[in-house]
Order: structure tokens, then C-alpha cells, then sequence
């Protein structure tokens, strides 16, 4: 049987090995670059990525990922919305995900992978393979690590309340639905400290640099259609029209929600429920008195003049 991975033996037809004559041949420096040059020919056949195609073939599945800008942006209550679509299912991994969280550790190891590859062996592609490598983990992570079992077209839904590493997204997700979701600083804030027992100052900070994430990402996406800045706010005080955009955004049915059950979803997590000794995250049925939107409303002026300092300008080109 031919050998079709050693150079000399695809050139050659050789059935029985490395003879002698095709290895001092293989060794002439000039014989030795053009065999490398048709060896690499042979593996970009063998991959079907002619004309330098680098995308990887779509699984069945769409997917979508939501980050937040921060812990308590109200991931949970988008998450338990848009899972209750019936053309939707959440992903196999409970709870946050923190994929991109941790992605700096991908890059890592596949920059140490590129820096392995000699010169000799694919030339000038190593920037091409590389990407492909990033794009391959992409899709083992929706494969395994997302993919509910035996669900098929669907939308598989995830979740991290952080933008650690955003800039990372679409090296490893090309074609991947994003939703971005952002939530008024002050108020996130408030419930952050009442909740987690957050320095205030501290987590002026936290908002800030990744407010810049967030829009260091926007600025630099090429394809707009895939990804969707979101206020928390939009989904409580317009949740009709916000439904409707999420639908359009994400290809799905708006009769595919029960909306009864959805404009009635328990209270989870709210920081209303919460002390710093003990966290409620069962469903609360009562919504008496729930308003997240004014959360900040019993501050000093001396917070909210620390907070504009801090988070003013990023928090203006939010949108706040």
C-alpha cells in the first residue's frame, strides 16, 4: 500500500518503504523543498481547505452565548426566558459556563502549538492553521461541552455574567450568536454590594474596565448580524417589544414562547431576597415591591460623584 504521508513515498508510488535512492534523494536540499512544497498540497487536499478556506462546517445546532458586563446584570432572568422557547434548549454544562472567561488558557496552549511548527514543514501557512486550530476547539466546546444529547436543531443556550476575554470570542466562535448584556452600573452595583458584599469602590472599577471590553469588542466586530448589545432594563420595562427583537435576532418564532409563563417568571436571586449571611436563590413567586431598576435610588451624592468619576464616560457610551 502506498505511503501517503512521507514526502518522498507520495512522489515516488514507493509499496515497500524508504529505499535507499529516494532517502540520499530526499536529501538534495533542492529535491527536499519542492517535496515538502507537494506534501503540504496533499494535506490542504486531504482537509478539503482549498483556497485557504479556514471556517469550520457548522454542526446542526445554532448556539448562543450571553455575557454579561457583570455579576448581577440579570443573566439568569434572560437565560430562564429564552430557554423556554420550544425551538430552544439550555446547554448540556449547568449553571455559567466561563468558556471565555478562561480562554486566555486556549490561546496559550495553542500559540506554544504555532510556535512548535518548524518552517520546513507548512512555510508561510502557520498563521492559517493556527486560526483553524482555535476554530476546531470552537467547535469541539459546541459539540461536547454544549450540546445537550440527542437534541437536534436547536437553539443551545449558555451563559457567563462576565466579559473576561471577549476579544477572544470570535477566533474561537466564528459563527456564533452573541448577546452582550449590559445593565444600568449603579443599580448593578447596589445589588452587587447588598448581595456579594462588594467594596463599592472596588467594583466601580470592575464596571469600568469591562464596560472598555465590551466596547473594544463592539468596535473591532466585523459581522454585527451575529452579535446584540442588550440593556437588562429593555427586558423589564419593554418586554414585548424586547421579545420580539430577541426573536428576530436569534431566527425564532415569537409564538414559540408561552407568554403567560414567561411574563410571569419567579423572582431568582434578586438581591431584595439576599442578606450577606444568607443567599436565597429559590424561586420567589411574590414580586411585591420588586423594582431592579432602582436599586442606587438611597445613594449619597458622594457615590454617585465617585461613580461618575470612575464609570461616567463608559457608562455614557452604554447608554446610560
Amino acid at each position: 500500500m502506498q505511503c501517503n504521508y512521507h514526502p518522498a513515498c507520495f512522489i515516488a508510488g514507493s509499496t515497500e518503504g524508504h529505499r535507499p535512492v529516494l532517502f540520499l534523494m530526499f536529501c538534495h536540499e533542492q529535491l527536499k523543498n519542492f517535496l515538502v512544497h507537494v506534501h503540504q498540497i496533499q494535506i490542504a487536499n486531504q482537509m478539503n481547505i482549498a483556497g485557504r478556506r479556514t471556517e469550520i462546517v457548522a454542526t446542526e445546532n445554532k448556539y448562543l452565548f450571553i455575557l454579561g458586563i457583570l455579576q448581577r446584570c440579570g443573566s439568569n432572568y434572560l437565560y430562564n426566558i429564552l430557554i423556554r422557547h420550544r425551538d430552544a434548549e439550555p446547554c448540556a454544562q449547568p449553571g455559567e459556563d466561563f468558556i471565555m472567561y478562561t480562554s486566555d488558557g486556549i490561546f496559550e496552549s495553542a500559540a506554544a502549538i504555532k510556535h512548535r511548527w518548524h518552517r520546513s514543514w507548512i512555510g508561510e501557512r502557520r498563521n492559517f492553521f493556527y486560526k483553524r486550530y482555535l476554530q476546531a476547539i470552537g467547535k469541539g466546546i459546541l459539540n461536547y461541552y454544549l450540546c445537550p444529547d440527542n437534541i437536534k436543531n436547536k437553539l443551545v443556550i449558555t451563559k457567563t455574567p462576565f466579559s473576561n476575554n471577549i476579544a477572544n470570542f470570535r477566533s474561537i466562535f466564528p459563527d456564533v450568536r452573541l448577546i452582550i448584556l449590559i445593565r444600568n452600573g449603579k443599580n448593578l452595583i447596589e445589588s452587587g454590594v447588598r448581595t456579594f458584599g462588594w467594596n463599592y469602590e472596588n467594583a466601580f472599577h470592575n464596571y469600568a474596565e469591562s464596560a472598555n471590553r465590551i466596547l473594544e469588542f463592539l468596535n473591532s466586530e466585523k459581522n454585527h448580524k451575529l452579535t446584540l448589545l442588550l440593556k437588562y432594563e429593555d427586558v423589564f420595562t419593554h418586554f414585548g417589544p424586547t421579545i420580539q427583537k430577541l426573536c428576530r435576532f436569534l431566527d425564532l418564532d415569537p409564538d414559540g414562547f408561552n407568554m403567560h409563563q414567561i411574563e410571569n417568571l419567579p423572582v431568582i436571586g434578586s438581591s431584595e431576597h439576599m442578606t450577606k449571611k444568607k443567599k436565597n436563590w429559590d424561586p420567589v413567586d411574590d414580586k411585591t415591591g420588586f423594582n431592579p431598576i432602582k436599586r442606587s435610588s438611597e445613594w449619597n451624592p458622594e457615590l454617585h460623584e465617585k461613580f461618575d468619576r470612575i464609570c461616567g464616560g463608559w457608562h455614557k457610551k452604554l447608554g446610560y
